[in-house]
């Protein structure tokens, strides 16, 4: 199965354990991991992509680790929509005009991620679960709270 998943000319994602396998032949897929609740307990469950992390959602609805950040992001938005729809109208558009401009100067371009890696190239390896960091860490510096 690995075989043809790693060859396939299309956005791939495979889920499941973690396993030295997986790790070794999807050493060049981004992955992510999270727990599951399982008939056993929680379990730490996989997701390997053979394509990298998306800059936008089709839904933004769930965005966020769990129900708390979802529901924090939630009212952030709803918080910026009013505050927006307060302002002049001129106004408001030099805002979105300027967001849309930082967007497009600070997005990244996507593509999809190469099936192997170049020969000498050191691309990260996802961590073993042994090795793997607790979790994510806030980057916005936004506490939401």
């Amino acid at each position: 199965m690995l075989d043809i998943l790693t060859v396939l000319p299309c956005m791939v994602m495979l889920s499941g354990y973690w396993s030295q396998l997986y790790a070794d032949r999807l050493q060049t897929w981004h992955s992510i991991r999270f727990q599951a609740m399982t008939h056993g307990g929680p379990r730490t469950e996989w997701l390997w992509c053979n394509f990298p992390e998306p800059i936008a959602l089709h839904d933004y609805r769930y965005l966020g680790i769990g129900f708390r950040e979802r529901e924090r992001i939630k009212r952030k938005k709803q918080r910026w929509t009013t505050r927006l729809h307060r302002l002049p109208l001129l106004e408001r558009q030099a805002l979105l005009a300027a967001i849309d401009e930082a967007w497009r100067i600070h997005t990244p371009k996507t593509t999809m991620l190469p099936t192997a890696a170049p020969p000498g190239s050191a691309m990260p390896r996802p961590p073993s679960p042994e090795t793997a960091m607790a979790g994510p860490s806030a980057e916005n510096g936004e506490g939401g709270r």
